[in-house]
């Protein structure tokens, strides 16, 4: 029994050794940006949708966020007609960090007949150039 005991823990005890540790598992999240890692774009609404009012204009906000590991410059944005503006509010845009970019339509000069703006986003980011469509609805347009 002894002999059985003793042959037992020469096979079990090293295969505990080569067992991985806790402090050794490598985990992601979502709070922490990879410093080697490129910078990221991530929009917030993923895409707008405004309704059309007296006003003629639609002024809004989007949330730019950079989930890399080195700042975002965003170095362009670019709307799809004459009727609109963009204006980067923040950047860089750090690792982690929000950034705004502030959307200007004139809806009395759009001449998209789907009413959509888009707008083209050039940054460091991997995936860049980057679309953002804004869609505008006409509440008076016949159905």
């Amino acid at each position: 029994m002894k002999l059985f005991l003793v042959a037992i823990l020469c096979v079990v005890v090293p295969c505990l050794a080569w067992m991985p540790q806790a402090e050794n598992v490598q985990t992601t999240s979502l709070t922490q940006a990879d410093s080697t890692a490129p910078p990221t774009i991530e929009f917030s609404p993923k895409y707008l949708t405004l309704t059309k009012d007296t006003s003629r204009f639609l002024v809004t906000e989007i949330k730019v966020l950079n989930r890399g590991g080195a700042p975002l410059h965003i170095s362009k944005v670019t709307p799809s007609c004459g009727c609109a503006a963009a204006t980067v509010i923040k950047n860089p845009i750090y690792p982690l960090d929000i950034g705004k970019i502030r959307l200007q339509i004139n809806t009395d000069t759009i001449k998209d007949t789907l009413m959509r703006v888009e707008y083209v986003i050039e940054s460091d980011a991997e995936t860049s150039p980057n679309v953002y469509s804004v869609w505008v609805r006409n509440p008076s347009a016949k159905k």
